[in-house]
């Protein structure tokens, strides 16, 4: 039941039973009453009948004392006429003897006799009463009354006069004198009318220690003395037969006497005793009751502590009272039975009407009420509701109940919603208010504080010029304390030059309304001093100028200071440009020299030297690169110790950057016989935003030193992901080496500056100790670490981490369902090259050089083989590369000794060189081409040397020579501009530091030629600072790359920025010509583009590959570009992007450049907007055929 209407019923079952308890007190109450008089009757019943019984005594004893009294009467009456007239009679003198009365006696009292009994004798007879004077019609009354059981004796009192009494009585009774007395003092209750009188009861007198009653009557007679004729009754006869619980007392009104009773008194003789009777008999409570006069109904009371029921009666046919009284314990008992069996019977007859209530009650209203309640309850709850039963005929309001909350909790939902959105901003700017009244009653605590400890001159003002207040400083500047300054001027304060100074800083701070600034030299007290006063306005929220406020400090020594400083600043400055023109000066000097011998050293190893030859080449090559890279160190160290150092940030594919850290390291690890080797995790990414060019030299560095360090065994480069939070990734690279080891106590100093392991070490194997140096400076520099783990004899491991943020489209990893075989001479390259196809999940097997045809040839087989070891295999190997039945996979040590005669006529994929990962080596299968290919590739090829340095001049002219270009010097660049004025060149390769005319002016002057916009100008120079490069881009080159040339790097430049076709050669603004003449324009003209690369699909996918990672991102940035750039500098990218998508053949691309270059220089709006949208739509549409072609 639901606990509201479990209450409400609990209510209603309470009050039930308080109605029954009233029902119950109001029936029993009448009833106890009724019942309590019935006991009392019932209790006081016999007392009734001995009451009655009492009664009809009384009457009986007062028919017989009437009677007797008419028979004395009447015996006198007729003796007197028999005899003589009783009132002429007279007495008879004759003496009075005992005898004469029988067993009665005659006695004489007197009342005023000095006698204790107040007795005397009677001398004769004729002293007495006439009426007794003749004894006989009493003594026989007498002798009958005497047998009467109701009357203890029997007197016949005549009464004599001055209180003189004769009476006859009994003998051996004493009389009670208190009658006589009683008697003396009542003559006038009796009549004189001859007649008996009413009978009278006299008051009870107390006589030897016992109660006496005495009724009588007054009987006539002649003379004047009065006869009564006296019976005195037995007190047995006016006792009451009551039980032994019940206490009575008989009580005379009128005389206040008590007659009879049965409580129990002690002997009293004092004539007070009627007195202590009535406090005995009566308890003083209850005096009022008796002398009240009237009978009553039964009244409570209280005597000792207990309940008494008293009940007065009247006894008729006399003038007493009868009082009873009974403990309420001996009756209370009975009457509470009845009342409590009653009780229960009416309680039970209210339980049962309770019970029938309390049912209809609870399957009438509280159960439905209950079940309707619980699912209002439910409806309200946020937990799963229980199934409730619906009460027959109550389905509707179930149903209102359920549509109304479920519209509520909706609203309820909404509303809670809201409110916790409220109750979030109210905390959050509750917590805000709290903070800022922290803040603001500290700040006012510590503003004063601060002010005042502030050695500069502060002051506020209002915007009447009058002083709000200032700190100790200023106190002392104008001598005087802040409560004396607060309501004054300037003027009244300070001289009139300086007063005017400080009035007119304020007006041009309220006038301009924001800060102003004077610097001027006062007078404060006896010195000169240079103060410099800034003085801004005070505003409120609104905006309103309120006053101002001044600072002003003591920048006389700062002055000087500063002035030396200026000086020591510009002496600096002088000697760092100094410094930095020595090293361009340097770099340039030593590098173009090294750029002859290192390409001459190149050039001889390709004309066929003999073994003594070649070894001494090799040496000299050696030499020079080592040169080469301690000048590198020199210059890297000093521009990082110098804080010029810059990452620049561009998309950088891993296995770029390895190759070039690992190519410097190749010759000396083959001359060891070391295992170069890279371990990259499946699905390690490639693709990284970083600085290349950084990273390179840290990977270059800690490979040359491991190579440098390491005699035999191997050096590994592993790569491993730490963490990864979306494109941010920490990444640690590592380089271990099985070389001589670091030994513990100089691990710790091995990254400082000029500093190696062991001196010894810098004489056994060279080098000028600034190699870790720079890695553990361009580690910081990219917010990475490094460490080293070295054990001195078995080798050394170097972790540098990185965070690094990855591409979020990682090129895609093609899988290979190839078989591997492998064949080499040297065992340890052999298992080297097994163990990385396995640990990669690829099927590898070793051809056996002693039984290679134990060995199938079997099909989807790439033979692993060195360019060397072609001779060596077997010709059935041999014609099944020819046939294309397995295909042929050469890996090399040195690119620059590879000749095209060790591969012959056999067909091959792209070329590796060691090192490279097992994911290159899988997936490097999306080409096969032979040497053709990759000679004379510039065959047709017009280029333009712009050098002065002859050697250099020569060393270009033989590199070109053998890529089958054609050439013509310049050895300046105004003569270079002449030839490129006269002459068509597909390329110009330009020189920076020359006579006459600089590379870059140069640049300059034939990118202001609309004809050459897309000329490829590549500037060779030994100016390798970040900042160089960016000067040359700025000029107009199209590539930056650093002397000494390589053949590899000029190879890898012509192939990125120039187009060769020897059928039909494209160059320059011609080619951009050609693509505009052709068919309709196509996103992609992949056919011209393949034989303008020599039909090499493989080198068109790398063209297209380089063009996506490297281009389009910046292709993407032209349209927001065009609002922001400059229109020099949006023209000139114009130009240089027309002509890079021209080389690549992207025809649709081309036109929409030259639409949205046509639509910026109009300066037509509408014109530009939708020139955009068709950029944006042609660079969306390339991206997705270059990305559909390279993920073939």
């Amino acid at each position: 039941m639901n606990p509201f209407i479990k209450g409400k019923v609990d209510k209603i079952v309470i009050a039930g039973i308080i109605l029954v308890i009233l029902f119950v007190c109001l029936v029993i109450s009448p009833f106890y009453l009724k019942e309590r008089e019935t006991n009392r009757e019932q209790a006081f019943a016999k007392e009734k009948l001995n009451l009655e019984l009492l009664q009809l005594r009384i009457s009986s004893i007062k028919r017989v004392l009437y009677d007797t009294a008419e028979t004395l009467v009447e015996g006198l009456e007729k003796q007197s006429k028999e005899f003589k007239p009783l009132a002429d009679s007279t007495s008879s003198t004759a003496r009075l003897n005992k005898t004469d009365f029988g067993q009665f006696q005659l006695k004489r009292y007197s009342l005023l006799s000095t006698a204790t009994n107040k007795q005397t004798n009677i001398p004769a007879k004729d002293d007495l009463h006439y009426v007794l004077a003749e004894s006989s019609p009493f003594l026989s009354t007498f002798n009958v009354l005497s047998k009467n059981d109701s009357i203890e004796a029997m007197y016949v009192v005549a009464d004599m006069g001055e209180y003189t009494y004769q009476v006859l009585q009994n003998q051996n009774r004493t009389f009670s004198i208190s009658l006589l007395e009683w008697l003396s003092l009542n003559k006038s209750k009796f009549s004189g009318s001859g007649s008996i009188s009413n009978m009278v009861i006299t008051p009870p007198f107390a006589n030897r220690n016992t109660l006496e009653n005495f009724v009588l009557v007054s009987l006539p007679v002649t003379n004047q003395k009065p006869v009564y004729l006296i019976i005195e009754l037995d007190l047995s006869e006016l006792s009451l037969e009551v039980g032994s619980s019940t206490k009575y007392v008989l009580w005379q009104k009128e005389n206040a006497r008590v007659v009879s009773s049965n409580i129990e008194i002690g002997a009293e003789t004092t004539s007070n005793v009627q007195s202590f009777l009535l406090s005995k008999y009566i308890p003083k409570p209850w005096h009022d009751i008796l002398f009240a006069g009237e009978a009553t109904d039964s009244i409570y009371t209280s005597i000792d502590k207990n309940e008494y029921v008293i009940k007065v009666a009247h006894v008729y046919n006399s003038d007493y009272l009868a009082f009873f009284y009974k403990n309420t314990q001996s009756m209370q008992a009975a009457l509470w039975q009845t009342v409590m069996i009653e009780g229960f019977k009416i309680i039970a007859v209210g339980v049962v009407g309770l019970a029938i209530l309390y049912l209809l009650v609870y399957y009438l209203f509280a159960k439905p009420i209950s079940n309707f309640l619980n699912f209002v309850e439910q409806q309200n709850s946020l937990y799963e509701r229980d199934s409730t039963k619906k009460p027959k005929g109550w389905e509707p309001w179930f149903e209102k109940i359920a549509v109304s909350y479920d519209d509520n909790r909706k609203l309820f939902n909404s509303l809670v919603a809201k409110n916790k959105q409220l109750d979030d901003k109210i905390r959050r700017r509750t917590h805000e208010l709290q903070l800022q009244t922290i803040s603001k009653d500290r700040n006012l605590a510590l503003n004063r504080a601060i002010i005042n400890s502030i050695p500069d001159m502060i002051y506020y003002k209002n915007i009447d010029g009058s002083f709000v207040g200032c700190n100790k400083s200023f106190e002392s500047l104008c001598g005087i304390n802040e409560d004396q300054l607060v309501t004054r001027t300037v003027e009244d304060v300070f001289e009139e030059r300086l007063a005017q100074e400080l009035s007119n800083f304020d007006f041009q701070a309220l006038r301009s309304k924001r800060l102003f600034s004077a610097k001027v030299w006062q007078k404060v007290g006896d010195e000169d001093v240079f103060i410099n006063w800034l003085v801004a306005p005070i505003s409120n929220s609104e905006g309103e100028v309120l006053g101002t406020v001044g600072l002003g400090r003591d920048i006389t020594e700062q002055d000087a200071n500063l002035r030396q400083i200026e000086q020591a600043r510009y002496d600096a400055e002088q000697a760092n440009l100094a410094k930095s023109e020595f090293i361009a000066n340097m770099s340039h000097e030593i590098r173009t020299p090294m750029n002859a011998i290192i390409g001459m050293l190149e050039l001889l190893n390709n004309t066929a030297p003999t073994a003594l030859q070649s070894t001494y080449l090799g040496v000299a090559e050696s030499s020079s690169r080592h040169l080469l890279q301690v000048i590198n160190d020199i210059l890297d160290f000093s521009k990082m110790n110098a804080g010029m150092l810059e990452l620049t940030y561009e998309e950088v594919n891993l296995n770029d950057v390895l190759d070039i850290s690992f190519a410097n390291s190749l010759a000396t690890a083959m001359e060891k016989d070391l295992i170069l080797d890279i371990q990259l995790p499946p699905k390690f990414p490639e693709l990284f935003n970083t600085d290349k060019i950084r990273l390179s030299q840290i990977f270059t560095n800690l490979i040359n030193n491991a190579v440098k360090f390491t005699k035999e065994g191997q050096v590994l480069f592993k790569a491993k992901v730490l963490a990864e939070n979306n494109d941010d990734v920490m990444v640690m690279f590592t380089v271990t080496d099985t070389g001589i080891g670091i030994p513990k106590d100089r691990q710790r100093i091995i990254f400082d500056a000029f500093s190696q392991a062991d001196t010894s070490i810098t004489r056994q194997y060279g080098g000028t100790g600034l190699g870790l140096a720079i890695v553990f400076q361009l580690v910081e520099l990219m917010n990475g670490e490094i460490r080293v783990e070295s054990t001195e004899g078995s080798g050394t491991s170097f972790h540098v981490v990185l965070p690094l943020q990855k591409i979020a489209e990682q090129a895609k990893v093609h899988s290979s369902d190839k078989r591997w075989v492998v064949f080499a001479t040297n065992p340890m390259l052999e298992q080297f090259l097994l163990n990385k196809l396995i640990t990669f999940n690829q099927d590898a097997k070793v051809l056996n050089r002693e039984l290679p045809s134990s060995m199938l040839i079997e099909e989807n087989t790439v033979l692993i083989c060195q360019p060397a070891l072609v001779e060596l295999l077997p010709s059935d190997w041999k014609e099944a590369i020819k046939s294309g039945e397995i295909e042929y996979q050469p890996i090399i040590f040195n690119l620059s000794n590879f000749t095209k005669t060790m591969l012959g006529d056999l067909p091959y994929r792209p070329i590796l060189s060691m090192p490279f990962s097992t994911s290159a080596l899988v997936t490097n299968f999306h080409e096969v081409s032979n040497d053709e290919k990759h000679q004379n590739f510039c065959q047709g090829a017009h280029i333009l040397i712009v050098e002065d340095n002859i050697v250099n001049q020569q060393v270009t002219a033989l590199i070109l020579d053998s890529l089958g270009a054609t050439y013509d010097i310049a050895d300046n660049g105004l003569e270079g501009l002449r030839k490129v004025n006269k002459n068509q060149f597909d390329a110009v390769l330009v020189d920076i530091q020359m006579p006459v005319m600089d590379g870059l002016t140069f640049a300059k002057k034939v990118r202001a030629q609309n004809r050459f916009e897309t000329l490829p100008l590549i500037a060779m120079t030994a100016h390798t600072r970040p900042e160089d490069q960016q000067r040359s881009i700025e000029a107009g080159m199209s590539l930056h790359i650093n002397k000494p040339i390589e053949r590899t790097r000029l190879v890898n430049a012509l192939m990125t920025y120039v187009t060769f076709d020897t059928k039909e050669p494209i160059q320059g603004a011609k080619g951009l010509q050609e693509v505009q003449a052709s068919l309709p324009a196509k996103v992609l003209d992949t056919e011209n583009l393949l034989k303008q690369v020599g039909g090499n699909f493989g080198l068109m996918l790398k063209l297209l590959t380089l063009f996506k990672d490297s281009k389009l991102a910046e292709l993407k940035s032209i349209s927001t570009e065009v609002n922001e750039m400059e229109s020099v500098l949006l023209f000139s990218k114009f130009h240089n992007v027309e002509g890079m998508l021209a080389n690549i053949r992207a025809s649709a691309s081309v036109i929409a450049i030259q639409q949205l270059r046509a639509a910026v220089k109009a300066e037509e709006e509408e014109m530009i907007r939708q020139s955009v949208i068709n950029w944006d739509n042609a660079i969306k549409r390339l991206e997705k055929e270059i990305c559909s072609m390279v993920s073939q």
